[in-house]
């Protein structure tokens, strides 16, 4: 299975700075997987700060990047919003024991 954290070791230069990882549902994988690809492509030298989700959807924080970065991670963020964190299925943000999550309605009756 594919996990979040195995993309530290495919990306080391963008994402081998994180203290604690990747900080998402292995859902994400693909999404994060094609951003650290188009990011790479613009820019050898960018180097992400935190990655984690944050209410429902993904948080990606680089230190500084130009402009065109920028829209890479905004469009990433905002289509993390319909993909279930969990499972990679199309979701929606729902809430859930108080907190906001992105979820298929499967894993929603799981997490239940």
């Amino acid at each position: 299975m594919k996990s979040i954290n195995d993309l530290i070791n495919k990306y080391p230069q963008l994402l081998g700075c994180l203290q604690f990882g990747c900080e998402v549902g292995n859902g994400w994988f693909d999404l994060i997987d094609k951003l650290c690809e188009d990011i790479i492509k613009l820019d050898q030298t960018i180097v992400a700060t935190q990655v984690k989700e944050k209410f429902g959807t993904l948080r990606f924080y680089v230190d500084s990047a130009p402009d065109d970065v920028y829209d890479l991670i905004d469009k990433a963020e905002c289509v993390s919003g319909s993909i279930c964190e969990q499972c990679g299925e199309p979701g929606k943000r729902a809430s859930n024991n108080m907190w906001l999550k992105t979820l298929c309605k499967k894993c929603t009756i799981d997490e239940k």
